[in-house]
């Protein structure tokens, strides 16, 4: 995968075209941008006979199934032209900065290939260990009936420490619909149709009186409704307030104590998370146990025992 430069594209590029030893050529770039989009656009794959190359740097060819392979379909379906093209940037980019260090002999510097080995063995864990978890998919699993059954059992450990709300509020252009707004909800109009009139979307926080949130969260770009927030109670509606050219106004739809559980769907993503990342923990676990039995049954590995650790770091301290 190619990473990010820490060189603005230009002057990397001005430096290939003052530097020999960096070849740069862009014979076929129209010609590849062009067959990008028919590719995209018929869903084929290009001849790997026939691989148009994008750019050369040194040696090192990037081709247009290089490219393919890596950019996410989704940005080429959305300008493949330019998706490919800021790729290939940063391909050259990076096989500068690798011939810079290779130059330089870095790749034969005794740190670094002590940080190459060390990088080395715990990706080699890593890839041992997901292949592990690959192969115990059914065990890892965990269905919502298991969360739910978990969440009943420890029910204790998720009571709130804070308020929640559930915050529905206007933001309007002017004070005049902001009343308006305020007098429609108080005369039992619903409160999406006055949304749907009322309600300016700039983009900034929208509260729809659908999800809890925590009451340190809410409203933060407007200190002055925070007031409010912290004394009124179910249902009760705020005054309007003038903040950054709008005028708003919330009610409180629901309310959390923190002496409360929250909802298991609040909490039903993460726990699936954290019960899976449990039974890996455990598959791990149970296969690293097997694999030190059978090597001490081997006679494949010895550890010195506690105490004579224990003995030799107080020896070392007189």
């Amino acid at each position: 995968m190619v990473g990010t430069a820490f060189e603005p594209t230009q002057i990397v590029f001005d430096r290939m075209r003052s530097s020999r030893p960096y070849i740069v050529r862009f014979t076929h770039l129209i010609l590849a941008g062009l067959m990008g989009l028919i590719v995209v656009s018929c869903g084929e794959q290009v001849d790997e006979k026939v691989q148009p190359i994008l750019a050369e740097v040194g040696e090192k060819q990037l081709t247009l199934g290089d490219v393919l392979q890596e950019v996410p379909p989704s940005m080429l379906h959305a300008d493949s032209v330019r998706a490919i093209m800021q790729f290939t940037d940063r391909w050259m980019a990076e096989q500068l900065w690798i011939q810079e260090a290779e130059r330089r002999n870095l790749d034969e510097d005794e740190a670094f290939l002590e940080q190459l080995e060390r990088a080395k063995t715990q990706l080699l864990i890593r890839y041992l260990q997901e292949k592990i978890l690959s192969d115990r998919v059914e065990d890892r699993f965990v269905k919502e009936e298991d969360v739910q059954i978990y969440y009943q059992e420890h029910k204790d450990k998720f009571i709130l420490n804070e308020k929640f709300l559930k915050v529905w509020m206007i933001s309007a252009v002017t004070r005049q619909d902001a009343v308006r707004a305020r007098e429609d909800l108080m005369r039992g109009i619903a409160r999406e149709k006055i949304y749907e009139e009322y309600h300016s979307n700039d983009g900034t926080q929208s509260y729809r009186g659908e999800l809890f949130h925590p009451i340190s969260r809410l409203v933060q770009d407007l200190p002055e409704m925070k007031i409010y927030l912290k004394q009124m109670g179910r249902n009760e509606l705020s005054p309007v307030l003038s903040f950054q050219g709008k005028y708003h106004f919330l009610q409180i739809v629901d309310i959390k104590t923190t002496d409360e559980t929250p909802d298991l769907q609040w909490l039903l993503d993460s726990l699936q998370g954290m019960l899976v990342r449990e039974n890996s923990a455990k598959i791990l676990n149970s296969f690293i146990r097997s694999l030190s039995l059978q090597a001490e049954t081997n006679r494949d590995i010895e550890r010195m025992p506690e105490e004579k650790v224990r003995s030799l770091l107080q020896n070392a301290d007189t």
